[in-house]
């Protein structure tokens, strides 16, 4: 018995459960309005056939009594092995009957009376709530399907009013479509009006959630993250934006000087980049692009066009090195980082996409060569101690030194205004 009745502990969380996993899975209004109205019906059925259980068992556990019951009167009118199906599917219709309208059976003692009466002013209470229920999201669903129809059809006279071409008109109409699909899959967060009574670093994580693993693609950020995470909270939550591209939508040209300027990740769909003398190449999810944007003056030196419906993670360039110039982390320092990306850009040819994986080069000469070198200079100070053990306070007093300047060297070299060149040509990024 105790199992029975922790199992409908159980079945009583169901609906609970079944209201989590719709909001979780189900991102349409229109599904979740339609899963919401089979939930009531569930819900209806469910409440149906405990009264129906109820009902059966009054008639069938009087059998003491000398009233007659209501079961009495339907017996023997089904075979022997459908007796009992029969019997529930009459108390089951019965149920529905006090929602809906009346059936033959009838109550036949004062006991199969009272029930009846509790379980009409119960049904009339349910009946008005989901009746209530279903009308409202009826309305929604009317209100919804009204609201996309009015703008598509507004956006179509517009385009005819002012004479666009049949092939732009596709064009837009379609990107309409798709970006209206995008802001039911990926609401902005002005739509969402809790967000604005959440506090800062509740929101930060929750940006850093959504974009530090676009961001762990590359190894620059891969490793700044492990090195200073703040810094990359605070860039996840003010620097970075999102933007939607249709076929044939070009974000940048060749010899263009994009302002603001800023960094693409591709997130969904494909691009096209097209270089003089390099050939078309093709962007996919996990991809980058643009990055010198981050590290000097640049002008593109392609264009790059959608092939399919796009999504891409922008990271503004001036906001990036704001944030970077104000968390400094004496482990990881971004200004050697930016030298060693831009003497092997120059050596290899100006270039937007990151082809010859200029970045991981240039985090292995800016912070591992940096590495190896301070092991090294660990690795002498040990042998020269073990020879002379009076030697062993200097040494470690110049290592401190050396670690100290080097350091402060390198954070020097940022401290000059964003985009600027501190290092004369050296950040001309082949422009």
């Amino acid at each position: 018995r105790i199992l029975r009745i922790l199992r409908l502990v159980r079945l009583a969380k169901m609906p609970f459960l079944a209201g989590t996993l719709v909001e979780t899975y189900i991102r349409s209004e229109k599904v979740m309005l339609m899963a919401s109205m089979f939930k009531l019906m569930a819900l209806i059925v469910t409440i149906m056939h405990f009264m129906a259980c109820v009902w059966y068992g009054i008639g069938v556990g009087m059998e003491h009594e000398e009233a007659e019951r209501w079961v009495q009167v339907f017996e023997g009118r089904a075979d022997a092995a459908e007796d009992l199906t029969y019997r529930y599917m009459t108390s089951f219709h019965w149920s529905l009957s006090q929602f809906t309208g009346t059936m033959e059976v009838v109550p036949t003692n004062v006991y199969e009376r009272t029930y009846a009466v509790a379980v009409l002013l119960v049904s009339f209470v349910i009946s008005a709530t989901f009746v209530s229920n279903i009308t409202s999201s009826m309305t929604r669903l009317n209100m919804i399907a009204g609201n996309e129809a009015s703008m598509f059809a507004a956006l179509r006279d517009y385009l005819v009013d002012k004479g666009i071409t049949r092939k732009l008109m596709v064009r837009v109409q379609r990107n309409a479509h798709y970006s209206l699909l995008e802001s039911r899959q990926n609401s902005p967060e002005t739509d969402i009006e809790l967000l604005a009574f959440i506090s800062e670093p509740l929101r930060m994580e929750i940006h850093f959630e959504l974009h530090a693993p676009v961001f762990r693609v590359h190894p620059l950020f891969r490793r700044y993250e492990e090195e200073h995470p703040s810094a990359v909270r605070k860039i996840t939550h003010t620097a970075v934006s999102h933007t939607f591209i249709s076929p044939g939508d070009i974000l940048f040209c060749d010899g263009e000087v994009k302002e603001p300027p800023e960094m693409y990740f591709i997130t969904s769909g494909n691009v096209g980049y097209k270089q003089v003398n390099r050939g078309t190449m093709e962007l996919s999810e996990g991809m980058w692009v643009a990055e010198p944007n981050l590290w000097c003056q640049w002008v593109h030196h392609g264009s790059l066009r959608a092939q399919v419906e796009s999504r891409l993670l922008v990271l503004d360039a001036a906001t990036f090195q704001t944030v970077a110039n104000h968390n400094r982390s004496p482990t990881i320092n971004l200004a050697r980082y930016a030298i060693e990306f831009v003497k092997l850009l120059n050596e290899n040819g100006p270039t937007d996409v990151d082809e010859e994986e200029l970045a991981s080069d240039a985090v292995a000469k800016a912070f591992f060569a940096e590495e190896e070198i301070i092991r090294q200079a660990v690795t002498r100070r040990d042998s020269r101690d073990s020879a002379d053990p009076s030697y062993a306070n200097g040494s470690a007093s110049t290592l401190q030194r050396f670690m100290q300047r080097a350091s402060v060297l390198g954070h020097g070299l940022w401290s000059a205004p964003p985009r600027a060149s501190p290092a004369g040509g050296l950040f001309d990024g082949g422009a």
